[in-house]
């Protein structure tokens, strides 16, 4: 099996010429990656293991594998691990119970759930993945998503981490996936409510960031910790007028340098700015999870606050973790509108 997945997944066409994994759909043709559906039907733990590393390292393959991944069976096996139901039960009749458990679930593989739930987020994040998975057993990515509540709502904080890191897979991955997140009300509450335990913490802030800058280099949804402090040219700097008195000490060179709130905004197309609306929401939405900005465009300085006063703490995992997502929230006009308007962010970055 590790062989046939290793010939799956080498680049460049059988006869040396051509691009991406043409050996892939060979080796799918030819029933060699069904020795990897072989193994998830084994009893051994060790074995299934080994099997979801396998489909891990499909995962990898990218629109190539899709297919592959959502139609044989196998996202189902997972969801079925995570969830404790049986691999053809629907997600659209099973009802939840308290906490977010479905009542006719047996509970999660206590061995393989937590993997089986971060091996899931990652297929689903991968071009087209949700509406494969769809199309394989309707009502298996809400499954996904009623499995993520449970861990993440769970006592166990590697059960925790295990569904932070699987909702910032699919969060991360698209505008419409993270609609998809922020529209399940207990989901939304379970990913962003910041916990007291300071890995588990860590963690939170830095899946956000990531979802909202998913190609800025220093986020990293699962990272403990990592990275060094922001200097001031990291965060940009907002334009100096009269109505922004807080900055009006910065010398000529920064104002000279600074860039326009507005330019953010200058020449964005309407997919660009529906994404940036999305990204506000998941501001918002945490925000209002931990005790800040009853309403939109209210006390946004409370959560921004909250940032900061992370970032001060002497805690590298969560300093870090807090710079990394204020580096994010920069991304966007409305971000850094709202960092700015609060100002101890001035002192964090001088």
């Amino acid at each position: 099996a590790d062989l046939a997945v290793s010939l799956a997944l080498t680049p460049g066409a059988p006869q040396g010429g051509g691009g991406g994994l043409p050996w892939f759909g060979l080796a799918a043709e030819e029933g060699l990656l069904d020795l990897v559906k072989g193994l998830v039907q084994k009893d051994d733990p060790l074995v299934q293991l080994a099997a979801m590393d396998l489909i891990g390292r499909l995962a990898s393959g990218g629109a190539a594998s899709v297919a592959f991944l959502f139609r044989g069976g196998l996202a189902r096996w997972l969801v079925s691990l995570a969830d404790g139901l049986p691999p053809d039960a629907s997600g659209l009749d099973a009802g939840l119970g308290a906490g977010g458990a479905d009542s006719s679930s047996a509970g999660p593989d206590p061995i393989l759930g937590g993997g089986a739930l971060r091996l899931m987020g990652l297929m689903l994040s991968l071009p087209g993945g949700a509406a494969e998975a769809e199309r394989d057993q309707p009502g298996l990515v809400m499954r996904f998503l009623k499995a993520a509540i449970v861990f993440g709502d769970a006592r166990d904080e590697s059960a925790n981490l295990a569904s932070v890191e699987a909702v910032a897979h699919l969060a991360s991955s698209s505008r419409a996936n993270l609609e998809l997140v922020l529209g399940d009300p207990l989901l939304t509450r379970s990913w962003l409510t910041l916990p007291s335990r300071t890995h588990h913490k860590a963690a939170v802030l830095h899946s956000i960031a990531h979802a909202l800058s998913p190609r800025l280099e220093s986020s990293t949804p699962f990272a403990a910790a990592g990275g060094g402090g922001l200097s001031p040219g990291d965060l940009p700097q907002p334009p100096v007028t009269e109505g922004n008195p807080a900055f009006s000490g910065h010398p000529p060179a920064a104002q000279a340098s600074a860039p326009s709130l507005e330019g953010s905004a200058a020449g964005e197309g309407p997919e660009e700015e529906e994404e940036a609306t999305t990204r506000k929401r998941l501001w918002l939405a945490f925000g209002r999870c931990n005790g800040c900005m009853p309403g939109e465009g209210q006390g946004e300085g409370q959560a921004v606050g909250l940032l900061v006063d992370m970032a001060r703490r002497p805690i590298p995992e969560v300093k870090h973790a807090a710079y990394d997502f204020l580096r994010a929230l920069a991304k966007d006009e409305w971000g850094l509108t709202a960092m700015y308007g609060y100002g101890g962010v001035a002192e964090i970055v001088e």
